[in-house]
């Protein structure tokens, strides 16, 4: 079969080139087996969300040994890249800590507020009944039952 043949190129196509995904913010190209080239934020962020068990290996080293190991070991875009992306992590948790809080304050309000509106049409109820009489709240303003 000859090397530029249809056939050949439409196998190609299936088993040997790859596809790679591209990644929505930057629009560079994306491998979740590789680390990226590029100083690109987006492509280090999504790289390391797709690979939990290599952040939490580096996670580990990072904590036991320092940066000194961890830069040692896996260079030091890649360490640089890794704090980056562990901070933002940490403040996404922080935010969402504080929304949670802030969820809790406002559902512990209202539920001080509906408290107090219950409260309050027992009162108006209760004085309801002593001031107004069957006869007057049935009767219409002719005087009719």
């Amino acid at each position: 079969m000859p090397k530029g043949s249809t056939e050949q190129r439409q196998l190609n196509k299936i088993w040997v080139t790859r596809r790679l995904d591209h990644i929505k913010e930057c629009g560079h190209k994306f491998s979740a087996y590789e680390e990226p080239r590029t100083n690109c934020e987006w492509c280090w962020f999504t790289f390391f969300n797709t690979n939990g068990e290599l952040v939490k290996t580096a996670d580990e080293c990072f904590r036991e040994e320092g940066r000194d190991i961890l830069e040692r070991v896996r260079g030091k875009k890649f360490t640089k890249m890794f704090l980056r992306f562990m901070s933002t992590v940490a403040q996404f948790v922080n935010e969402q800590k504080g929304k949670n809080e802030i969820r809790v304050q406002e559902t512990s309000g209202v539920g001080r507020e509906t408290e107090q509106a219950v409260q309050d049409g027992a009162q108006l109820n209760s004085i309801r009944g002593q001031s107004w009489g069957k006869d007057t709240v049935n009767s219409n303003e002719f005087g009719e039952r």
